[in-house]
Formats: C-alpha cells, sequence, structure tokens
C-alpha cells in the first residue's frame, strides 16, 4: 500500500512520499470462520537516497510539522463483529551498515533499508484506537495530532554523548481496541549525531605549489561510514626555524606528533582521500593535518599526526635550456640559457662547412 511521510524540517521541506511495498499480512482470528487481514506499507520513494538524515547542527533547530500520510485496505471474511482501529506509534532501530562487494576492480556498496515494525509498546505509543472509515481510506497523523519535529526527535538530539538511531512512525491495524496489531508498516529518518574519530592515519606528498595528502578512515568507522567518509585538510606556514623543531629540514617531508604554533591553519574543502591542497607557494615549509566529516555532516577531531612539506618547482626541458625565441624584439630582447647553447652549435656548424670547403678547394 502506498505510504506518504512529509517531514518539514527548518526552512526547506524534507518531503517523504508514497510507493509501493508488500509488507506485514497477518490473519487474526476473531470468530470460528471469521477473520479479518490488513495490509499497511511504507519506503521512501527513491529509497535511501531520499531518507532524511539529521546530524547535531540540524538538530539545533527542530521545526515544523510531521505530516505523515498512510493509505490501508482491509479484506474481511465472514460476519465481523468488532470495528478495526489504528494505533499510531514511534520504533527506533539501528541505522544498518551498508554490505560491500569488492571484486578485482570496483567495490559495490549496497545499503539496506524498510524498517520492520514490531508489536507496539505502550510506552511508545503516539496515538491510539484511531477510526478506519471504511474498508479503505488514508490516515493522516496530522489531522488527529499535533505532531512536531521537536516532539518527535528532541530526546534523540539531546543525548549529548551523541546516537546514531533511525526513528521510525508505524501505523499498525487492529481488529478492535487493545487487540494485537494484524499489520504493521512505517518508516523515518535517520539521525546521527555521533562525531567520526580522528583519521587513523597521515601522509602527504608535496609537488610544484602542491600537497597530495592520503587520508585514512577513523579505525571504529562502519563500512556505510567509510563509503560517505570525506576529509578537510588544515594547513599553514612554518618558518625553517619552526620546521626544524620538529626536526624536519627545510628540503625534507616528515611526521610529527607536536603541534606548536607554525602560524595560523587555512582548510581545505571537504573532499574524499586523497584530498588536493593547491595554491602553495614554492620553498616553504607546511604542516599540514586533517580530520574527517561523516555522510551526516558531522565532523570528528583532527588527527594528532601532523605531515610536513615542502613544494618545489618541477623543472621541464624548457625550464632549464629556455623557451623559444619568438616573440623577441629589438626593443626587448630576450637572453635565454639556450641562446649560448645555439651560438655553439651555429659555430661548429660553419667551421664544418668551412673545412669542408677547404677540402673540395684543395682537391680541385
Amino acid at each position: 500500500m502506498p505510504v506518504s511521510f512529509v517531514l518539514a524540517c527548518g526552512t526547506p521541506k524534507e518531503a517523504l512520499v508514497s510507493v509501493l511495498m508488500q509488507a506485514l499480512v497477518l490473519g487474526f482470528a476473531l470468530l470460528p470462520g471469521q477473520t479479518i487481514t490488513a495490509q499497511v506499507g511504507a519506503l521512501y520513494e527513491g529509497g535511501d537516497a531520499a531518507r532524511p538524515q539529521l546530524n547535531r547542527s540540524k538538530c539545533d533547530d527542530l521545526q515544523g510539522v510531521v505530516d505523515v500520510r498512510y493509505t490501508y485496505a482491509l479484506a474481511q471474511t465472514g460476519t465481523i463483529t468488532t470495528v478495526p482501529v489504528a494505533v499510531l506509534y514511534t520504533q527506533d532501530v539501528n541505522i544498518p551498515a551498508a554490505s560491500s562487494t569488492t571484486t578485482d576492480t570496483t567495490t559495490t556498496t549496497t545499503t539496506t533499508s524498510p524498517v520492520t515494525c514490531s508489536e507496539p509498546a505502550d510506552d511508545n505509543i503516539l496515538l491510539d484506537n484511531i477510526a478506519l472509515s471504511s474498508d479503505t481510506g488514508e490516515v493522516l497523523v496530522s489531522s488527529l495530532l499535533y505532531l512536531t519535529l521537536d516532539e518527535l526527535m528532541g530526546e534523540l538530539c539531546d543525548e549529548e554523548a551523541g546516537v546514531r538511531k533511525r526513528r521510525a512512525v508505524c501505523l499498525g491495524i487492529r481488529p478492535s481496541s487493545g487487540s494485537t496489531t494484524v499489520a504493521r508498516g512505517g518508516d523515518g529518518p535517520d539521525i546521527d549525531t555521533e562525531p567520526p574519530g580522528a583519521p587513523g592515519s597521515l601522509s602527504a606528498q608535496e609537488g610544484d605549489a602542491i600537497a597530495i595528502v592520503d587520508v585514512g578512515a577513523p579505525a571504529d568507522a562502519d563500512a556505510t561510514e567509510r563509503a560517505e567518509m570525506t576529509y578537510v585538510v588544515q594547513y599553514r606556514r612554518c618558518t625553517p626555524e619552526e620546521a626544524a623543531a620538529h626536526g624536519v629540514d627545510a628540503g625534507d617531508a616528515g611526521v610529527a606528533t607536536e603541534m606548536d604554533p607554525c602560524g595560523q591553519y587555512v582548510e581545505t574543502s571537504a573532499q574524499a582521500s586523497p584530498v588536493e591542497v593547491s595554491g602553495l607557494d614554492n620553498d616553504v615549509v607546511y604542516q599540514l593535518r586533517a580530520y574527517a566529516v561523516d555522510g551526516f555532516g558531522n565532523a570528528g577531531p583532527a588527527s594528532e599526526a601532523t605531515a610536513f612539506v615542502t613544494p618545489r618547482k618541477e623543472y621541464g626541458f624548457l625550464d632549464l635550456y629556455g623557451a623559444p625565441l619568438h616573440g623577441a624584439s629589438c626593443g626587448h630582447a630576450r637572453v635565454s640559457a639556450a641562446e649560448p647553447l645555439l651560438l655553439l652549435v651555429m659555430v661548429a656548424v660553419v667551421r664544418g662547412l668551412r673545412r669542408r670547403r677547404r677540402g673540395l678547394t684543395a682537391a680541385a
């Protein structure tokens, strides 16, 4: 059955829209020869890619009404003497880790998803005994219950230690008030307020005005987090004396665990590893460190280890032997390293021609 879950968060409205899925279908015996079955389903259109994700910063601005719209269908046999009702409740499950399959050439990451709602407990029921007008219809939560995002997610956001949970809003169908549900379905947003750990490793290679920084994933990151992890590299200039205090020569790259001040750190944007740091000055010592940013946007602590690089100018053939002489004029003469070489070649050619001419004359 199609279910739409429309969730307003702050200014932009994060919407969960309906798709079809086969949900749990159960039978419930009322009297001999009398049964009732129901179907309830919920899954985001687009799968996990459409699932709202809340991080620590988004928890600071929980606004908007949660508008949940369920479509249900009932099938009855026999003489029904009770009136089916619905129950609305929350259920928390762990955010599932992705499973990864690696071949010689590719790594495929597969996410799992919809929530399988279990029987509601008394302490997580939002609204019970919701009247069902007919055998088919809709249940619009906002017309029954003014439920805000803060009420739905507030206590999870308030956990100082951080939390990583999926909070589902489930709808259950009961044959009558107080009885066991015969069908359940629901889904909900993911919330992750746990920052990632410090990067597991850090190394850097200097180039011409750039540094390429390899950053290792935090040791406790799962498959999903590793696949989504990006890194911010912080870098700052060091004088030769400051670099020497770390045991690093101006001409060498090295790694240190101390972070005495060299200057003000500048940050790159968050990128997948390896991170390219561009716009550096050649022949200047730079100190670098990095921190991880998970797929929810939570930032972790900076790496304890720092790397040092000294970008160097990369000289090509023209840099070493000069550029072509075109474009020079009498008023703007260009003298390059190639000119003496060219002159020597020309002198050698002229001398060779003269010797050949003398040899021909003598032979004549």
